[in-house]
């Protein structure tokens, strides 16, 4: 038996050794132990194959896997086209042909490479390690291919800490490279104070708009030539830039665009308040810049973007939700006016995974199509570019992560959900099984006694919209008892809280499997004004951000499951949340203060006027209603408070500032109202240590926004305290980075 063999039977022996099956007074030593043993971390050496990950080869329809065994890994090739598997004892000899990921820094053809230093552009041959300079101008908030609101404008860009690439796209041919300069000279400041041993301490400040600020960041787009050094500036407007790059990795918030021939490039321009967007295309020999297609919303439009180029852009492939549901549109780029339109019905497209523009496919993924299913799941489908021929390619009832070969003519598929463990396919384009590769062993995990999380459907505060949802209990549940409910809550409008699938990588419902332990019910729901269904849904909460993602609905839901399960105590309610989710703790809290009795809110932006414009602006309004943007901060109903509360920041949080729960502190204390607040000193936003910034990046890549072993500790003694009505153990959670 190899080590991580016998660290997963000792773990084993423990978990089990605490009394799963065993009645047991609840808030015990046992439980916190029972507890800690489910977080991610220590649950994910109890299950093999959750996740296979594969690494498609680019010179051959072949990828290879990481395939987990009782007696150790092993590394897998397999053919996509027989589907057999052969293994391979040098999984980096593969990896040396393997696509590389996207890039913004380095060329196509990897001759070239460009970084930042000192707010100027640098190009860098990659052969002679030599450096050219193709900027020498820039400034203190005013420098090239730097993302929004950074300490350090050029190198240290979003969540304090984390260094970025420099944001810059090349040309497909590798001859020219599209970026921007970003100009935050007149924006508005906010600052951090870092607490130092021994030392004074040091002053961070950096650039944030505000809601209803007058200046917002802005990008200024051009082109530099590889070979020469000449710039170009694009005949195009400032593009407002107030929180993600216009480059930003992954599909949803990039802006800027090149097409296959290399000739034009094209870009996005929000409006402010995200009422309208305009795409443009400029001619990259003379900067010239044509607009091609605009859309406007009464509310605001969604925050993911969809742009393919397709025939090297003559035609746009573009995402409305203009009839109500996200779907796709087919349009010319040389008259602006749709073409087509792909995909329609009561359901949503989610996004583009490939588009076969030989035999005239477009691959997406949609969620709510299909009859009798979750209308969460994502599943796989193609259609003609006409609309014509669609088709479901993974049939299974469940939730479809896959990736396309470089070709695509094979993906492969894991698809599983909160109550079904994890299953990898092959299949061809076409939708043909060509084998199943992998599947996940969780028998280690259910020998503990752990069970299933429970999918429920119930009715909103309507009483007619669905509204989805997951009951998690702890593994020595009794149906005899009656147990506190906690609500763990995120309010969207732009994530979803409810796990649609099974995983034990954070982000995890594990999480909230773990709280259950310690001898609670938890429930995650998803009320209106969170996402992924129709606009409506989403648009619930617009201009009433108190609304806090359905806080109502969640009550409503909470009561229906009471009258069906008799164990859910309703005189005994608590909730917690993070980030959005810290906003409506403290909300139901005070809004609500007769249901929700004990909450532990953490880095909450409690007052979207001292939040970042872009989110305020969009989910609130703009121009900004005075009186509407009061009655959203929970400040205003400081004095409605009667249960417990603990509020939780990191003091180095520059996605949220500090100042957002200590104007709420301020509020309660005006109010002469009793409540607790601890503050992680050198925290981000993610509970990460901003002096350990490879963690922190780690955490926010894995979607970890609770991994802090002390606050996750001080989090469950408070609900084992205020809710259980017990004394917590003394205990210490050991955190495996």
């Amino acid at each position: 038996m190899n080590t991580e063999s016998r660290s997963a039977g000792a773990l084993l022996a423990l978990v089990m050794g605490c009394g799963f099956a065993v009645a047991q007074a609840q808030g015990t030593l046992a439980d916190y132990q029972r507890a800690e043993q489910l977080l991610p971390w220590n649950a994910r050496k109890l299950v093999l194959n959750a996740a296979p990950e594969p690494h498609w080869l680019s010179d051959r329809e072949a990828f290879w896997y990481r395939q987990q065994t009782k007696d150790g890994d092993r590394f897998m090739l397999v053919d996509a086209r027989t589907g057999k598997q052969t293994p391979t004892a040098d999984p980096d000899q593969a990896a040396s042909n393997e696509t590389p990921e996207s890039d913004p820094v380095l060329s196509p053809d990897g001759r070239w490479s460009a970084h930042i230093s000192k707010y100027n552009l640098y190009l860098r041959d990659t052969a002679s390690g030599r450096d050219t300079a193709l900027t020498q101008d820039g400034e203190t908030a005013y420098d090239y291919a730097s993302a929004p609101g950074s300490p350090d404008p050029g190198i240290v860009s979003g969540l304090l800490g984390r260094v970025r690439p420099a944001q810059v796209l090349f040309s497909p041919d590798s001859r020219k490279l599209l970026t921007y300069r970003l100009d935050q000279r007149q924006v508005g400041q906010l600052h951090l104070v870092q607490t130092k041993n021994g030392s004074r301490s040091v002053l961070h400040s950096y650039p944030s708009a505000l809601p209803g600020d007058e200046y917002v960041p802005q990008s200024e787009l051009m082109l530099f030539d590889v070979t020469t050094g000449q710039r170009l500036r694009l005949d195009a407007p400032k593009l407002p830039t107030m929180f993600h790059s216009l480059l930003e990795e992954g599909a949803r918030y990039r802006k800027m665009w090149w097409n296959d021939s290399s000739t034009r490039v094209y870009f996005i321009e929000d409006q402010r308040g995200y009422k309208g967007v305009r795409l443009y295309s400029a001619d990259v020999r003379t900067g010239e810049t044509r607009k091609v297609f605009e859309e406007h919303s009464d509310t605001y439009l969604s925050l993911d973007i969809t742009v393919r180029l397709i025939d090297d852009g003559k035609l746009i492939l573009w995402a409305s939700e203009r009839d109500g549901w996200n779907h796709l549109y087919l349009i010319d780029s040389e008259t602006g006016q749709i073409r087509n339109r792909v995909t329609e019905g009561a359901w949503v497209m989610r996004s583009v995974e490939w588009i076969d523009q030989r035999e005239r496919w477009i691959y997406f993924i949609g969620s709510g199509r299909e009859a009798g299913r979750d209308p969460y799941y994502r599943h796989l489908y193609r259609v003609r570019f006409d609309g014509s021929g669609l088709q479901l390619l993974t049939p299974e009832n469940a939730d479809h992560d896959l990736q396309f070969s470089p070709s695509g003519k094979f993906f492969t598929d894991t698809y599983s959900r909160v109550d079904a463990a994890p299953v990898s396919v092959l299949r061809s384009a076409k939708g043909k099984l060509v084998s199943k590769f992998s599947s996940a062993n969780i028998d280690a995990l259910l020998r503990t006694g752990w069970k299933f999380p429970e999918p429920f459907t119930a009715k909103a505060r309507d009483g007619v919209t669905d509204i989805y949802g997951l009951i998690l209990r702890p593994s020595n549940f009794d149906p005899a008892r009656r147990y506190p409910v906690i609500d763990d809550v995120y309010p969207g409008p732009q994530h979803a809280k409810v796990f649609k699938s099974f995983s034990v990588e954070p982000p995890s419902a594990l999480w909230a499997q773990a709280t259950a332990e310690l001898g609670f019910i938890v429930v995650l729901i998803d009320g209106k004004g969170t996402p992924y269904r129709s606009r409506a849904f989403r648009e619930a909460s617009f201009g009433n951000m108190g609304e806090a993602g359905g806080l109502e609905d969640h009550i409503a839901v909470l009561k229906q499951l009471a009258s069906k399960y008799s164990f859910l105590d309703l005189d005994r309610v608590g909730i917690y949340g993070n980030s959005g989710g810290g906003y409506a703790t403290a909300r139901a809290l005070l809004k609500y203060p007769e249901f929700y009795k004990v909450g532990v809110a953490a880095a909450g932006n409690h007052d979207q006027r001292t939040y970042i414009a872009p989110w305020g602006e969009r989910w609130q309004g703009y121009p900004v209603d005075a009186e509407s943007y009061r009655l959203q901060a929970n400040s205003t109903l400081a004095q409605n408070l009667k249960g417990k509360l603990l509020l939780v920041h990191g003091d180095m949080d520059d996605n949220v500032p500090v100042g957002n729960t200590l104007q709420l502190a301020n509020a309660l204390i005006e109010a002469n109202k009793d409540f607790d607040m601890l503050i992680l000193p050198n925290r981000d936003h993610v509970f990460a240590d901003v002096t350990k910034p490879e963690v922190a990046t780690a955490r926010a890549k894995a979607g970890i926004f609770e991994a802090d072993p002390y606050f996750l500790r001080k989090r469950w003694d408070y609900f084992v305290r205020y809710l259980l009505g017990v004394e917590p153990p003394a205990f210490r959670i050991q955190l495996e980075e």
